[in-house]
């Protein structure tokens, strides 16, 4: 055997052993794994070529079979390494991209355009062994056109071996690319007569194995690296490695929270940066600016964006390592979207409750809380009980639909009746809600697809329906917004009991300020009382004296009419004691019973004289057969003295009614409401007249009214609003003095330019 044709067949040997040892190896390594797997595809590729090429040069020796056919296997299959080769290239040196998948399918393609005239006789022809043992075959000009293929992609895969010799520690890679491309060129295409072809595979697939197989299979590293990824798969959090800009590694969460697949994220062209919120943009940019200049940067908090577009809130955590030689970043996620949402519930919570806090009328409770809730895009409607019914009333709502209900009735709704029966909240698809209380409501998103539906509960009673709307609520949120109905509910009930606080502080000022005015009435009455009687006294002796005067010198016309003149100055000085002992409840009553219907009818012509024809005399008599014990004279006085004063108080005329009725006083009663003919309804206190049945004589002009000051001082002896010398001011004192004498009570009711009625309780006999 010629010594050429040994070294070859020698050559092609131990390159069959060297590729179908690294299969071996290869294929029982993880495949799943795109480097592993395209390194298997080269390996399997070039052992077919050496194994072929040792059948040719054994069929050419033997002069056995078909060396025409084997010849064209070797020439196909030899033409499959370049970019099978390339494609693991890619792979290994994690610069695969979406160019580098189309120029490897392209080179393969290319091969298989190749076989076409290959197998056709057009490409090679006449395989033999020459003279001096070396193998030569017969080709033609067309596998120089084909040969800009491999060629092209035997120098690509030497650039991305060579570019990457530093990050991956490997340099024998590229001079083992070098060789096959050299032995393909010396001897694949300028046919040299000695076995190029076969040494240069030979010494090139044993460099290419060791680099590969050291790199993979007797790297220090590899353990510590396969213990790294099967703890960060296992991991919640997303882990990533960033080098260079790209992501090289990450961990199967990522599909699951982000939306993208592993070998998307870690593709050359793909942007990380297109995973960040805008409004992290600038601070992770940052952070790696941080990183690149070598030292390290703190967890932060930052938006990220998933592929359907929802935003999620995270801490991410980054630290530089050592990855393949080379620095790069690792960074951990922790996603607390839901945290984050949780905090701006309680923070929701927190600011409606110090709204409910500040807001003490009923009224202003749900714009407060609706408010806080809308700013946090919650949308929110209050439906009140009716007491006394089983409706509920539409209170207040964020937004403005006609097809909410502004009425349910939770009979009809089995949703809601047993929600409102058992005080537990329920989280409904929006719908549901309203549609069995109203068709109209039927299909109602008002932009929000889930409601959460809780009763407002205090003091095991039910007051109202609290409905929240929001497209993100959970069952989780239960608790929170459970709490934030019952403080609405325990607000609302305070706003009630606050309002009622204050209407008792306000009557009891009112009371207050009542009992120290009848005091000093009352005061001032015992005075003017006994000031009346001791006045009495010396009228008495003056009146004496003056008669004897009027006997003695009643012929002296000069006399005569002075004394007459004493008469009639003692008669006047008499009536204003009557008065001061009407008020000072000392006169003397000659008290019988009389009908008060029957008395206003009597003296209606006498009080249409006292008005004048230009106001005019309404009455609305209506207290039957009922009677009072009451002196008739004072009666009759008291109500000319209220006609004059409605006159006065109407200067350019108007209206006077005079109306009676009857009216029940119960015994725990502290008040009730008189209402009169002209719309006004007068508050009576029950603090001077005991329980039981009440005749109501009520005087209501048109008049010009009175104002707060004027009321608080309108029974005081001697104070008048009219001009020196047209009134004394004992006319109302009069008034109030005969009614409380006569076990009575008055009550008045007057504004400015809207009028007074002053109405008179007295007790039916």
């Amino acid at each position: 055997m010629p010594v050429l044709l040994a070294l070859d067949i020698a050559a092609v040997v131990f390159s069959a052993a060297v590729a179908l040892s690294m299969l071996l190896i290869a294929a029982s390594s993880e495949i799943k794994r795109l480097r592993n797997l395209s390194f298997v595809v080269f390996a399997a590729v070039f052992a077919t070529w050496t194994i072929l090429m040792l059948l040719l040069l054994l069929s050419l020796w033997f002069g056995a079979g078909n060396p025409l056919v084997l010849t064209e296997f070797v020439g196909l299959t030899f033409g499959l390494i370049p970019p099978t080769l390339f494609i693991f290239a890619s792979h290994h040196t994690e610069r695969w991209t979406r160019v580098h998948a189309a120029a490897g399918a392209l080179g393969v393609l290319a091969t298989a355009a190749f076989a076409v005239p290959l197998f056709g006789g057009r490409i090679v022809s006449d395989p033999r062994i020459v003279a001096n043992g070396s193998v030569v075959v017969s080709v033609s000009g067309a596998v120089w056109v084909y040969g800009i293929v491999p060629v092209t992609l035997f120098a690509w895969t030497l650039r991305l071996f060579r570019q990457s010799r530093r990050r991956l520690g490997d340099s024998y890679s590229s001079w083992a690319v070098l060789l096959l491309a050299v032995g393909m060129i010396v001897d694949g295409f300028l046919q040299a007569a000695f076995p190029a072809l076969s040494i240069a595979a030979a010494v090139g697939i044993g460099t290419l194995g060791y680099a590969v197989l050291r790199k993979q299979l007797f790297n220090p590293l590899r353990e510590s690296e396969a213990k790294f990824r099967s703890l960060a798969e296992q991991s919640p959090n997303m882990i990533f490695i960033n080098r260079h800009d790209r992501i090289v590694y990450a961990n199967t969460v990522w599909g699951e929270v982000m939306g993208y697949g592993r070998s998307e994220l870690c593709r050359g062209d793909f942007d990380f940066l297109r995973l960040v919120a805008p409004d992290s943009l600038d601070t992770v940019k940052e952070r790696l600016a941080v990183h690149a200049t070598g030292n390290e940067a703190p967890p932060f908090e930052c938006g990220l964006m998933r592929r359907d577009g929802v935003r999620i809130d995270a801490i991410l955590a980054t630290k530089l390592i050592e990855y393949d030689g080379e620095k790069a970043v690792l960074g951990v996620i922790t996603d607390i979207t839901d945290r984050k949402r949780f905090e701006r519930l309680l923070l929701a919570l927190n600011r409606a409750a110090l709204a409910m806090e500040q807001t003490i009328v009923s009224e202003e409770l749900c714009p407060a809380v609706g408010a806080v809730l809308e700013e946090l895009g919650f949308l929110c409607i209050c439906y009140k009980s009716n007491e006394g019914e089983r409706q509920l009333s539409l209170y207040y709502s964020t937004i403005e639909d006609d097809r909410i209900p502004e009425t349910i009735d939770p009979t009809k709704a089995p949703i809601l009746s047993e929600l409102l029966g058992n005080h537990r909240p329920k989280l409904l698809p929006t719908e549901l809600v309203f549609a069995p209380v109203s068709s109209s409501a039927e299909g109602l998103g008002y932009g929000a697809s889930k409601s959460f539906a809780a009763p407002l509960v205090s003091e095991d009673e039910v007051i109202g329906l609290l409905v929240l709307g929001g497209n993100d609520l959970r069952e989780s949120d239960a608790p929170v917004l459970t709490a934030l109905a019952n403080q609405i509910a325990a607000a609302w009930r305070k706003a009630a009991l606050m309002v009622g606080l204050r209407e008792s502080l306000n009557e009891l000022e009112r009371t207050q300020d009542r009992l120290l005015q009848a005091r000093k009435i009352e005061a001032v009455g015992t005075m003017a009382g006994g000031l009346a009687h001791d006045l009495n006294n010396i009228l008495g002796a003056i009146r004496g004296y003056t008669s004897v005067l009027s006997q003695d010198f009643g012929h002296h016309h000069g006399v005569r009419d002075a004394v007459e003149e004493i008469g009639r100055a003692t008669s006047r000085a008499s009536g204003l004691i009557e008065q001061l002992l009407a008020f000072g409840r000392r006169q003397a009553l000659r008290e019988d019973e009389v009908n008060p219907d029957s008395v206003i009818t009597e003296m209606q012509g006498i009080i249409e004289q006292v008005l004048g024809e230009r106001t005019h005399l309404a009455l609305a008599l209506d207290a039957g057969g009922a009677r009072i014990r009451t002196d008739r004279q004072q009666l009759e006085r008291v109500l000319l003295n209220l006609v004059v004063n409605a006159r006065d108080a109407m200067p350019d005329g108007g209206t006077l009614t005079i109306a009676t009725s009857r009216c029940e006083i119960g015994v725990n009663d502290v008040s009730t409401s008189i209402a009169t003919p002209v719309s006004t309804t007068v508050s009576v206190k029950m603090g001077e007249v005991t329980s039981g049945a009440y005749v109501s004589l009520s005087v209501s002009d048109t008049g010009i009214g009175m104002d707060a000051h004027v009321m608080d001082r309108l029974f005081e002896p001697f104070f008048t609003t009219k001009e020196t010398g047209k009134g004394a001011g004992l006319g109302l004192s009069t008034v109030y003095g005969f009614v409380t004498q006569s076990g009575g009570q008055v009550s008045v009711e007057s504004r400015p330019g809207e009028g007074t009625v002053f109405v008179i309780l007295m007790p039916i006999v």
